[in-house]
């Protein structure tokens, strides 16, 4: 089943020069730097400030919810719940996010085309969306304040906490990836099913990804480590 291509996303000539602009800064940013009056809600899911990359189409509702086509399941956009940071430990906060959808956005490869896991680093020119292949997985990779991914060797205490809506916490720790693939990946389940992700700890939370009416999409999301 098909989806509709994505409206211009931060970054694209339809202009998001103050999304790009602000997420130059998040390198920077300390922990709880970002004005952030959120309520976590996952019935009532907001955006992230302007320091995070995070695509259009994932704040999108109604027809147009996660690509539209088919997607409008009636659970609305994903969203951002800001974390709180905590003397003596470290804080994980949300710098990215990417989404890849089923439809043939460009129509070369048919639906392969996936983000690579580089995705973010290129502030001004980030589009944050590509095509899942049929792939059903939320992936992660974790940064520390210099841009280094954090793996299971250099960091195996490290721990994600995937929650299912009115269902089950997991704790997971990180899995062994190669260098050019995300260093963790969750697969989700259809039937409704919406996850919430965070880093154990103090951490920013992404909320209310799933696979919209049972399509195949991906989720890419990257925190930094911040030493508080």
């Amino acid at each position: 089943m098909a989806c509709a291509q994505p409206s211009p996303q931060p970054g694209s000539d339809g202009g998001a020069d103050a999304t790009a602009a602000g997420a130059d800064a998040a390198a920077s940013d300390a922990p709880g730097a970002d004005a952030r009056p959120f309520v976590c809600d996952i019935n009532d899911p907001q955006p992230p400030p302007n320091s995070v990359l995070w695509p259009a189409v994932l704040s999108a509702s109604g027809a147009d919810t996660l690509g539209g086509h088919g997607h409008d399941d009636g659970f609305g956009a994903v969203g951002y719940c800001p974390g709180t940071p905590a003397a003596g430990q470290p804080f994980y906060q949300l710098v990215a996010a990417g989404f890849e959808t089923d439809e043939d956005l460009n129509g070369v490869n048919g639906n392969g085309d996936a983000l690579p896991v580089n995705f973010w680093r290129d502030a001004a020119h980030f589009v944050g969306v590509g095509e899942s292949g049929g792939r059903v997985n939320i992936y992660v990779d974790i940064v520390d304040e210099a841009g280094t991914v954090l793996n299971v060797d250099s960091n195996p205490e490290i721990r994600l906490v995937r929650t299912i809506y009115q269902g089950p916490e997991d704790v997971l720790g990180l899995t062994s990836k190669p260098a050019n693939e995300f260093q963790t990946n969750m697969p989700m389940i259809g039937g409704g099913t919406r996850y919430s992700v965070a880093i154990h700890g103090a951490s920013d939370k992404v909320v209310n990804m799933r696979l919209p009416v049972n399509h195949h999409v991906t989720y890419e999301l990257i925190f930094r480590r911040l030493q508080n």
